[in-house]
């Protein structure tokens, strides 16, 4: 088929390209036995979340409003990789919905995490449809469930404390999956998909240790979430806002923005800074903030 000539070029090429992935395959290992990686993507007006732990085990918490979350996941996953351990839905509306959706289209997913409530859109039923088509295993969300991860680590679920499922709720956002990451015995982050003021101050009420390192903000800054009380338990170093450049619902709203810099934290924004990475150490989960992929 080749000559001879053609068939040596053809062999260094192959060569050269095996050793390249060899020394790209290094390199990532290496980072990821030492540190765990979370990054809210830069998806638009809506919300995506990445977690990868030391072991190479995945999580995607809530997908955005489109197909960004495409472009996004390729620069902290290896380009080979179409797998994800994890996804996790913290409540039906679009533009937290839509991109997982064209997730289980291109990937291999193990599992999913969700309330289960009741929720008329058709988007929503796509979702159903696909989990149903490809026998993805569902757990519904309760407070009390942990994901185990590696190095003693764990996601675990604040919210909701009764199950949802099958049960239609007056605002769907009654039923939000509200989780927090813990690493190395250290509160990590505190993913509040988008949790309002009324759900903030029933965990205040019951006593739930809301501490973490990076607070997601909710409702992507929204002023019906992120009261003074639920921002002095949490005490964040770091506060994320996922939000569209000039998107039309004026998110962040200038009095979360106040009620932020009042407590001196420091806020990052995807409209501002593109997808925004944390590196945390496994050994004692200490935070680490990097911008876009690691380089």
């Amino acid at each position: 088929m080749f000559s001879g000539q053609k068939k040596v070029k053809w062999i260094l090429v192959f060569l050269l390209l095996f050793a390249n992935f060899l020394v790209w395959q290094s390199v990532n290992g290496d980072r990821s036995r030492d540190f765990f990686t979370l990054a809210v993507l830069d998806v638009g007006q809506g919300d995506s979340i990445f977690i990868e732990d030391t072991a190479g085990h995945q999580i995607l918490v809530d997908g955005g409003p489109d197909q960004s979350v495409l472009a996004e996941l390729p620069k902290l996953m290896s380009v080979f990789d179409r797998s994800i351990d994890l996804l996790v839905l913290t409540h039906p509306h679009a533009d937290h919905l839509t991109g997982l959706v064209e997730i289980l289209k291109r990937y291999r997913v193990s599992g999913v995490l969700e309330a289960g409530a009741i929720y008329d859109s058709a988007i929503y039923d796509e979702w159903h449809r696909l989990l149903k088509e490809k026998n993805i295993p569902v757990v519904v969300a309760r407070r009390g469930e942990r994901v185990i991860l590696a190095d003693n680590s764990r996601l675990e679920v604040l919210a909701p404390s009764v199950s949802w499922q099958d049960r239609g709720a007056k605002n769907i956002h009654d039923s939000m999956v509200v989780t927090r990451l813990i690493v190395a015995s250290s509160s990590v982050a505190l993913l509040t998909g988008d949790m309002e003021s009324d759900l903030e101050d029933r965990l205040l009420s019951d006593g739930t240790n809301l501490s973490a390192q990076i607070l997601k903000v909710g409702h992507h800054g929204s002023k019906t979430s992120t009261g003074g009380s639920f921002l002095r338990a949490v005490a964040p170093k770091f506060a994320v806002i996922s939000v569209a450049r000039e998107n039309r619902y004026g998110h962040p709203h200038p009095q979360t923005l106040g009620v932020l810099q009042n407590f001196g934290v420091e806020i990052l924004r995807t409209d501002e800074l593109g997808t925004i990475t944390f590196r945390i150490d496994k050994s004692a989960g200490v935070v680490f903030l990097e911008r876009g992929r690691f380089e």
